[in-house]
């Protein structure tokens, strides 16, 4: 039944997902290509559709200068943000 469950969420998250991507514009995608910075919802965004296209963040090196963090927007506007995400 936990199974079930769980893959009845994945499905409807994946649905949910895809249906925000159909609203998506290439003029939009442009945008987000276009940010140097950007803010942490953009930021979560990113990590998210990373996660769902199984896209692994790069390691850069964080705030403290010594420690290596997560970066998923490089990646993500690189092999995620294409024109084959709207298709």
């Amino acid at each position: 039944m936990q199974s079930a469950n769980t893959n009845l969420l994945r499905s409807l998250q994946s649905t949910k997902l895809q249906l925000r991507l159909n609203s998506l514009s290439g003029n939009d995608v442009t945008e987000l290509k276009g940010f140097k910075t950007v803010s942490e919802p953009v930021k979560l965004v990113a990590r998210t559709l990373c996660m769902f296209f199984n896209t692994k963040p790069s390691m850069v090196t964080g705030p403290d200068g010594k420690t290596k963090v997560a970066d998923y927007w490089e990646p993500c506007k690189k092999n995620i943000l294409t024109a084959a995400l709207l298709k």
